[in-house]
């Protein structure tokens, strides 16, 4: 059967070339990349 999952690739924000491992993701068919790591500096919250 075939699947229609869509791919995403996530790309190391320590690769040193990213638009080179983009443009492999893409190649391999991925349909979107996540390029976000950790988000410092937010203020926690909660739900009450």
């Amino acid at each position: 059967s075939i699947l229609n999952t869509p791919v995403i690739a996530k790309l190391s924000p320590n690769y040193q070339n990213l638009v080179e491992a983009a443009m492999a993701a893409k190649k391999g068919g991925a349909e979107a990349l996540s390029v976000i790591n950790t988000v410092v500096g937010k203020t926690p919250f909660a739900f009450s």
